[in-house]
């Protein structure tokens, strides 16, 4: 999923996804693959980053710097 690159790192720092092998290259260097959830719980966190990624590629949510993966479009 897209995500800005703070939030991507977030999520990799946490263990929740690694990087995508073409991010930064071909791809936007946000762009990171999640692990699929095992249990509820996980999914409840899975969910959330599914969220924030689609909030921030519709503008409905801006990174600090005012950054939205729509922004790449």
């Amino acid at each position: 999923m897209a995500r800005p690159l703070s939030l991507a790192a977030d999520a990799i720092v946490e263990g929740w996804a690694v990087a995508h092998p073409l991010a930064g290259v071909h791809l936007t260097s946000g762009v990171a693959m999640v692990y699929g959830p095992r249990d509820e719980a996980e999914l409840d966190t899975v969910a959330g980053l599914v969220v924030t990624a689609h909030a921030c590629a519709t503008g409905v949510m801006t990174t600090p710097n005012g950054w939205t993966p729509a922004d790449q479009r």
